[in-house]
C-alpha cells in the first residue's frame, strides 16, 4: 500500500515533465490552507516536504507513461504508476547487487546474497511496493556497489559510484552514512579510488545543498525543516534502540533472525582482508542506521509496515552474511539454522506485503496502544502469523459492568429495527463493501463478552439504527418494563457545522398508558458530528465507552432520564429532526435502567 509520505512523491514525475517545477500549488490536493504534511510552505510557494530524489528518478518512466497516455491524471493512475515503478526499482536493485557480488564473490555466493536481499530485508515490503525516499536510495546504493564491489573496478566505475551515492542523498539526506563507509572502504583498497570517489560524491553532495539552501533555505530541505521541530529526536534513544532491535512489531533480531549469526560471519571474514573492508563498512552502516532510527523519537515509524526506518541499510545487511555463504561446505549442521532462519525472514516479509490484517495493524492496534509494540499477542508479527488473530479489544467503561443486581439492567434487542451497518458507514445510504469504517474498533466479538449491559448486534448484517439521510426506523419494542433512565451508544451524523447546540434527533418514548414522550439527542460533547474537524466540544472520557475521547470512533454513551419511571415502556424509537436532514443519528445499542 502507498503512504501520505509519498502522496507528493506520485504526483513530482508528472508535475515536472508537464509544467517544469516543483511548486505543487498547481495541484488541487494541496491548494487547501491546512497542508498535508507531505508539503510545506516556504514564503508563497508549496514544495514538496520530503526529499524528491526518488521523484526525479521516476522522470524517464514519467515521460514514456505521459507520451502514450492522453487522459486525465487521476488518482487510480497515480496509484497504478506508483506500484509500477517502485517494483520496477525494487527488481533494479536486487539484480544490479547480484551483478556486484557476482563480479567480486562468484555467482554461488551471488544467488545466496540476492535472495537474501530481495526476500528477506525490507526491500520486499516497502522499495518494491511504493515511493518511499528509499525506494530510490536504496536503488543507487545497489548501483553504487555493483560497480565498485568487483576489485578490478576502473576509475569510470568510481566516478559512476561516487556520482550515484551523491545523488543518494538526494533521495535521503542519511545517505551521507553510506556515503562515507563505501568511501572509507574504497580508500582502505586504493588510494586513489577512495579519493576519486569522495572527490565526485563530496561534489554532487554540495551541488545539492547548494540548490536545496537556495530553495529552502536549508541545505538539507524540507526534510530537515519538518524533522528539526522541538522533541522529534533524542528523548527516547535507548527506548528506540530496543525497540529497533527486538520489539514484537519493528525489532530487527525478531524479523531478521539471521542476524544472530552475524558473529559467525566477523570469525570467518578474518581470512580475507578484502572482503573484511566491504564487510566491516557493511556493519558500519548497519548499526549507524539502527542507530539513528533510535533517535528519533517516534522510532517505530509511523504507520509502518515492519522496520521501515532501516529499509536504507538493506544492502548492506545483505552483504553482512557474505562470509557465511563463502564458507557454507565447512559449516556442517549450523547451516540447518542459518536456512531455518532466513526462510522465516522471507516467509515474514511475503506476510507483511499481503496480509491485510498487517496493514490495518497500525490503524486497530498501535494509534490506540502504543504498548502493543511490546506485546508478542499483539504484535505485528502476531498479526502476519496467527491466522486468527484478532485486535486489542478497547476496555469498556466500567460504570457500565453488571456488579450484581442485573436485574436492574436489561439491554434492549434493536435487531428487529437495525438499518444500518457500523462494520461499514452507517452514515452512508448504500455504503459500498470498500467504504471506509468510521468504527473500525467496533468489534460484536470482543465487546459481547460476559457482565456487561450493552449487546451488539454481530457485523455482516444490518446492526444500527440510524435517521441519517431521512432514514425513519421502526419502533425498539420493550417488554413492558419501567425504567428510570435510557442508556444509548449514539453518535452523530451531522454534514454542517452547528452552533447552536440543536436536538438532531429524539428517543420517543411509548408508555403503557399509550402516552409518548420526546427526548432530544443534541449536538454537543456527548454527540459529536460526523466530521472529526467539526466536532463540537470535548468528550467526556466518563462517558466514553469504548476507544478514546479523542478519536473520531469513540462509543460514548448517553444518559436519558424519562419522565413517567413508574410506567411500563411500550417501546422506543429514534426518531429524526426532519429540519436536520440529512443529519441524524446513529444509536449502536441501548440499555434500560430500571
Amino acid at each position: 500500500l502507498s503512504s501520505g509520505d509519498n502522496m507528493v512523491t506520485r504526483e513530482l514525475g508528472p508535475l515536472i515533465i508537464r509544467k517544469h517545477t516543483i511548486e505543487l500549488s498547481s495541484i488541487p490536493e494541496f491548494q487547501k490552507k491546512e497542508l498535508h504534511y507531505s508539503a510545506l510552505r516556504i514564503g508563497d510557494r508549496v514544495l514538496p516536504s520530503f526529499p524528491i530524489g526518488t521523484a526525479l528518478l521516476t522522470l524517464p518512466y514519467s515521460a514514456a507513461t505521459l507520451a502514450v497516455w492522453r487522459g486525465e491524471i487521476t488518482e487510480e493512475f497515480l496509484d497504478r504508476c506508483e506500484k509500477h515503478v517502485a517494483a520496477l526499482f525494487g527488481v533494479a536493485s536486487a539484480l544490479l547487487l547480484f551483478w556486484g557480488v557476482r563480479r567480486r564473490f562468484g555467482e554461488n555466493v551471488a544467488i545466496a546474497t540476492f535472495a537474501l536481499f530481495a526476500f528477506g530485508t525490507t526491500a520486499f515490503t516497502c522499495v518494491g511496493q511504493s515511493l518511499f525516499s528509499t525506494t530510490g536510495e536504496v536503488f543507487l546504493f545497489c548501483l553504487a556497489l555493483a560497480l565498485v564491489l568487483p576489485e578490478d573496478a576502473s576509475l569510470a566505475r568510481v566516478i559512476g559510484a561516487g556520482l550515484a551515492m551523491g545523488g543518494a542523498f538526494f533521495c535521503r539526506p542519511s545517505a551521507l552514512i553510506a556515503t562515507g563507509c563505501v568511501g572509507l572502504a574504497l580508500l582502505l583498497r586504493r588510494r586513489r579510488d577512495g579519493l576519486v570517489f569522495g572527490a565526485v560524491a563530496g561534489a554532487v553532495v554540495a551541488i545539492a545543498a547548494l540548490w536545496l539552501k537556495l530553495v529552502y533555505g536549508n541545505p538539507l530541505g524540507g526534510y530537515a525543516i519538518m524533522n528539526s521541530q522541538a522533541g522529534m529526536w533524542g528523548q527516547t534513544i535507548l527506548v528506540g534502540l530496543a525497540g529497533n532491535l527486538v520489539s514484537p512489531s519493528r525489532g530487527v533480531l525478531l524479523f531478521f533472525p539471521y542476524l544472530l549469526f552475524v558473529p559467525l560471519a566477523a570469525a570467518l571474514v578474518r581470512r580475507d582482508p578484502e572482503a573484511r573492508t566491504w564487510w566491516l563498512a557493511s556493519l558500519l552502516v548497519f548499526t549507524a542506521t539502527v542507530g539513528l532510527a533510535s533517535g528519533y523519537n517516534k522510532w517505530w515509524g509511523g504507520y509502518s509496515v515492519g522496520p521501515r526506518l532501516t529499509t536504507e541499510a538493506a544492502p548492506f545487511l545483505a552483504l553482512l552474511l557474505i562470509p557465511i555463504w563463502q564458507a557454507w561446505r565447512r559449516l556442517g549442521r549450523v547451516r540447518i539454522a542459518i536456512v531455518l532462519s532466513v526462510l522465516l525472514a522471507m516467509a515474514t516479509q511475503v506476510l507483511f506485503a499481503y496480509n491485510w490484517r498487517v496493514h490495518s495493524w497500525s490503524a486497530e492496534v498501535l494509534e490506540h496502544h502504543p504498548d502493543a509494540l511490546w506485546s508478542l499477542r499483539y504484535g505485528q508479527l502476531a498479526a502476519a502469523w496467527i491466522p486468527a488473530w484478532r485486535p486489542i479489544p478497547d476496555a469498556v467503561n466500567e460504570q457500565f459492568l453488571r456488579r450484581g443486581g442485573t436485574q436492574h439492567w436489561h439491554p434492549l434487542d434493536i435487531a428487529s429495527v437495525a438499518n444500518a451497518r457500523y462494520d461499514l458507514d452507517p452514515f452512508m445510504e448504500n455504503a459500498p463493501k470498500d467504504s471506509w469504517s468510521h468504527y473500525p474498533r467496533l468489534d460484536s466479538w470482543s465487546l459481547n463478552t460476559a457482565g456487561q449491559n450493552f449487546q451488539f448486534l454481530p457485523a455482516g448484517k444490518p446492526n444500527a439504527v440510524t435517521t441519517c439521510r431521512e432514514a425513519a426506523p421502526a419502533e425498539i419494542p420493550v417488554p413492558r418494563l419501567s425504567g428510570a433512565r435510557i442508556h444509548a451508544i449514539v453518535a452523530a451524523g451531522a454534514t454542517e457545522r452547528r452552533i447552536d447546540q440543536p436536538a438532531l434527533a429524539y428517543l420517543e418514548v411509548r408508555y403503557a398508558d399509550e402516552s409518548t414522550e420526546r427526548i432530544p439527542i443534541r449536538l454537543d460533547a456527548e454527540v459529536f458530528e460526523y466530521a472529526l474537524e467539526r466536532r463540537v466540544g470535548t468528550i467526556d472520557p466518563a462517558k466514553v465507552y469504548a476507544g478514546r475521547a479523542a478519536e473520531s470512533d469513540a462509543l460514548v454513551v448517553s444518559t436519558f432520564p424519562v419522565a413517567k419511571p413508574q410506567l411500563p415502556i411500550l417501546g422506543i424509537r429514534l426518531v429524526g429532526e426532519p429540519t436536520m436532514a440529512p443529519a441524524g443519528v446513529s444509536l449502536f445499542a441501548i440499555t434500560l435502567e430500571e
